[in-house]
């Protein structure tokens, strides 16, 4: 119940994906409270729907400097196939694609994965001297995997209960003029263009499900979180914050009113999101699927703002279509939430 992307933007190897968990319906029904969705969902899940989403938990790992991998389906089943792969790793580093197709030969005739690649589908991204390679393992990898090509966001991989619909969003973005406006004459560092990108079409999957839950009935959404190589490593995008407009239609004038307001950050234990959706301001936390328990976190809501090094700007056009125009400043932009 995931949905986990792969793209080549500009010559940029990048892997995304969102952070839902679903399951049984808790015997003590709750509504579940989502970055995308601050108010709750049980307008989309109500009591008795019998399976719900639950929680928010991290799904992509980098397993070495140029090896990543995001994994789809039953929590318990992905847990295990990225500790094995971590486990491969650590005896074998996987550094080329034969190694890598080694692993999954190896992992498809042993009896003991048979249950694990029943129930998960893997995305996995390499990169060597050679370029940039992917592999989709799972049993149902086939029915579960969808492509397309485009102009903004290179060769498109999708995997997971949401990859056709990413695909028609990421053809839906694609059509669009995406521009990034500089301030003054700041110099872009080369993973800026093709991160800004795929955070559009992010944006964009954020935006239409807090509108109209098309993607959590899916059972996916909810937030995102990603991993670019920047030609020498896989890395994590550590932070970015997404901005969303809407025309006043009580002003005389073409107003534009803040919608929504959504920073992602995150550390090596958790990543933490800051939401402020038609007036409610709400925080979310993730860990990796793999992780154990860990020590709950302490917030002075004092120093809580939106900064953050890529910061995207959503408003519609005159015409009434969705136009995205994204922001990278020299100087990080303060924007801070009055009355907390």
């Amino acid at each position: 119940m995931t949905m986990i992307f792969h793209a080549h933007s500009l010559g940029l190897p990048i892997l995304a994906g969102d952070m839902l968990i679903s399951g049984e319906e808790p015997e003590n029904h709750s509504s579940v409270k989502l970055p995308d969705h601050v108010a709750g969902i049980e307008h989309i899940f109500p009591e008795g729907s019998g399976f719900v989403p639950l929680r928010l938990r991290r799904k992509l790992f980098i397993i070495n400097d140029n090896l990543a991998v995001g994994v789809a389906g039953s929590y318990l089943y992905m847990r295990t196939f990225v500790n094995d792969l971590k486990a491969e790793n650590s005896v074998h580093e996987i550094r080329s694609i034969a190694q890598l197709r080694s692993f999954i030969n190896s992992y498809i005739s042993s009896p003991e994965s048979s249950d694990t690649l029943s129930n998960i589908t893997a995305l996995i991204v390499l990169r060597d001297e050679l370029g940039c390679h992917f592999c989709v393992a799972g049993d149902k990898a086939r029915e579960a995997c969808s492509e397309l090509k485009t102009e903004n966001f290179g060769n498109v991989i999708s995997i997971g209960t949401g990859a056709n619909s990413l695909i028609t969003q990421a053809a839906r973005i694609d059509k669009y003029s995406l521009h990034f406006p500089l301030a003054g004459d700041a110099k872009v560092e080369r993973k800026f263009p093709a991160l800004l990108r795929v955070l559009a079409l992010l944006s964009q999957l954020n935006k239409v499900d807090s509108l109209t839950g098309q993607f959590l009935r899916e059972y996916w959404g909810g937030a995102y979180e990603l991993i670019y190589h920047d030609g020498v490593s896989f890395k994590f995008l550590n932070e970015y914050t997404f901005m969303f407009w809407a025309l006043d239609l009580a002003s005389e004038d073409d107003f534009l009113a803040p919608l929504g307001i959504m920073k992602y950050q995150r550390d090596d234990i958790r990543s933490l999101m800051y939401c402020h959706q038609n007036g409610q301001f709400e925080i979310f936390g993730a860990t990796d699927i793999t992780a154990g328990p860990v020590e709950p976190v302490t917030l002075d809501l004092r120093t809580i703002d939106f900064n953050s090094e890529i910061i995207t700007m959503d408003w519609p056009k005159e015409s009434g279509e969705p136009l995205s125009q994204y922001f990278l400043s020299a100087a990080r932009m303060r924007l801070a939430i009055d009355n907390l």
